[in-house]
């Protein structure tokens, strides 16, 4: 009976295994034709095939795996291969954990603020502090970083070493912070001060804030204006506010650069993608309480992410002068930027001459394609195009020397470039060459080296002229490739993955004028401070100063403004979600300061033996 029963399992069991075979080689033979997907869905037909798409990976690092006598006060930035169209990084998914950086002895973690850039297209590693000399570190992206598709990161390590020794100075400035909790809590954009001594606030919604001050600098009331909101059926992305120089303390007069806030871009800039293009408009608020709203200028081109009309600056001539940033990562259209071409006002600094504006009895609508007509070279036409080129300047300067100032972000690794017409300079894709952020001096009819073939402009930065190491080239063009006629070098070069945002003139007289005439911008990503920088009467650059005590380790500074009377900052941490007040230290010493000179002279200016457009 035993025997029986033993031969009876032997049976089923081998009845099993055969059947589970058969199965499997059917299994096996249907994979790829169909069938298997047509009988699972015959049993469920709600059934979806997973889709298993590419996964990011990180192309280089910065500093690069095995770089020695790196400086302890450096960052770590990655370059990025985003495969899935449309897909950026997951700015959710970024914290000191899953992009780590510790001691490589004893696995000590750095902590460390982890970010993205406004197009989700790097990951950005700073330093909470100083690390520590001749010490070998570990950087890794693990997979637990996604993009916002969902898809994993392939893991990525690097090491690095400090330098043995490294030599900071003195500088007769330092700043003490102070927190403005009633100005926690929201995305702020910009900040500036009003001819009433307030300071005034934009939100990445649309509320515009005056605020009271106590003498100490810190906030005393809050009134809150709605004026872009209520006249725009709903929240608007505020880029720029200024006030007109004819604005009073009775009779303010506030310039609002704002445009359509697309879908989740309330959850901040990584969400920023699916607006619609020719959103943009400039505004101008006026009335005792900044209750009355009218619009001067429409149709302004927008990019599907955060490149909008930005800052505005209002220059010697009265004019306003703004950035209209670009529509694609390096001139032509590509996925990581929905594949929106550059427009005739795109990538370029404009002039705005607002008088003529403000005497159209209706708002003058600028949109030059797909059904628009506006001329900006036309006699007598109100908004102009000042300077080309220029990717992305969020904000501009007119300094007391007469220079106007632009410091741009450059593009990340993966964008393409357009072909010139004669076949000189190929189509590139997907460059593998991170650009670097620049302060450009702006001079009227110049080309800053994003290409826009609306205007003839093909060429990216400064081309390929020769087989060695040229200032600006970009080794993808063949060697010979010259820049595009008026090309103008930058007078300084940030680095790459800073993202340099506001930007001021110090004016006040504090710390004995040693900060006074000095650019100021914060520093969005990579940076995470304020660095200063001097400029010469000529307007060139002469010294570039980092490391002032109060104005590091911010979390995503975009903007900052000065009450000149006291010499105090505010500066908008769009990270943290706040505006922090810094006030100087009468007195201070800051001890730990990196003195660094440009390399870049004023003169910049390449002649191309083409012709213009090529």
């Amino acid at each position: 009976m035993r025997r029986r029963r033993w031969r009876l399992y032997v049976l089923v069991a081998a009845v099993l295994t055969a059947g589970v075979l058969a199965v499997g080689a059917v299994c096996f033979w249907a994979k790829g034709r169909g069938y298997l997907t047509y009988a699972v869905r015959v049993v469920n037909p709600g059934f979806r095939v997973p889709y298993h798409a590419p996964r990011p990976t990180v192309m280089a690092s910065r500093p690069a795996d095995r770089d020695i006598n790196v400086l302890p006060d450096a960052f770590v930035a990655v370059d990025i291969h985003l495969p899935n169209a449309g897909k950026v990084v997951d700015a959710t998914t970024l914290s000191d954990q899953t992009v780590r950086l510790y001691r490589s002895g004893d696995r000590q973690p750095i902590p460390a603020v982890v970010n993205t850039s406004g197009g989700g297209d790097d990951i950005v590693l700073r330093p909470a502090s100083t690390l520590d000399l001749n010490t070998q570190y570990t950087f890794e992206v693990t997979p637990n970083v996604k993009d916002t598709s969902g898809r994993a990161f392939a893991p990525y390590h690097a090491t690095f070493t400090t330098a043995a020794a490294t030599r900071f100075g003195k500088f007769p400035a330092a700043f003490e912070r102070a927190a403005l909790p009633e100005m926690s809590g929201r995305m702020y954009t910009c900040v500036t001060f009003g001819p009433d001594e307030r300071l005034y606030a934009s939100a990445l919604t649309g509320e515009i804030f005056r605020l009271t001050l106590k003498p100490d600098g810190t906030i005393e009331n809050i009134r809150q204006i709605d004026a872009v909101i209520e006249h725009n059926g709903g929240p608007r992305l505020i880029t720029g506010i200024t006030f007109d120089p004819a604005s009073t303390a009775d009779h303010p007069q506030l310039w609002i650069s704002h445009g359509q806030l697309p879908p989740r871009g309330e959850q901040g800039l990584q969400a920023m993608d699916g607006a619609q293009d020719w959103t943009g408009k400039i505004s101008l608020i006026s009335g005792e309480n900044l209750d009355e709203y009218r619009d001067v200028i429409v149709g302004l081109p927008r990019a599907t992410k955060d490149h909008l009309n930005n800052q505005m600056a209002v220059g010697p001539d009265g004019a306003m002068y703004f950035c209209q940033a670009s529509h694609t990562a390096m001139g032509a259209p590509d996925h990581k930027w929905g594949f929106r071409p550059e427009r005739l006002l795109s990538s370029a600094i404009l002039r705005l001459d607002t008088a003529a504006a403000l005497a159209q009895s209706a708002p003058i609508d600028v949109k030059t394609e797909e059904g628009g007509h506006y001329d900006p070279f036309a006699s007598g036409a109100p908004l102009t195009i000042y300077a080309t080129g220029v990717r992305n300047s969020f904000d501009l300067v007119w300094h007391s020397n007469g220079s106007l100032y632009a410091a741009t972000n450059g593009s990340a690794a993966g964008g393409n470039t357009p072909a010139s017409p004669d076949g000189t300079a190929p189509a590139l894709q997907h460059v593998r060459q991170t650009e670097d952020d620049y302060l450009f001096r702006i001079e009227r009819g110049a080309y800053y080296g994003h290409p826009n073939p609306l205007r003839n402009e093909f060429i990216l930065n400064a081309g390929n002229l020769t087989g060695g190491a040229d200032p600006d080239e970009v080794p993808a063009y063949p060697i010979g490739t010259h820049p595009d006629r008026s090309f103008h070098r930058a007078i300084y070069s940030f680095g790459k993955n800073l993202s340099p945002c506001g930007g001021i003139e110090y004016r006040s007289n504090a710390f004995n004028g040693a900060l006074r005439g000095k650019l100021l911008y914060v520093r969005y990503s990579g940076g995470d401070d304020v660095v200063a920088i001097s400029v010469r009467e000529d307007g060139s650059a002469s010294e570039v100063l980092s490391g002032i005590e109060g104005l590091a380790h911010f979390v995503n500074p975009v903007d900052l403004c000065e009450d000149a009377r006291h010499g105090r900052l505010y500066v908008v941490e769009f990270g943290s979600k706040r505006i922090t007040l810094l006030r100087p230290k009468i007195g201070a010493v800051s001890a730990q300061v990196c003195r660094s000179l440009p390399t870049r002279n004023l003169t910049t200016t390449i002649t191309s033996t083409q012709e213009p457009g090529h």
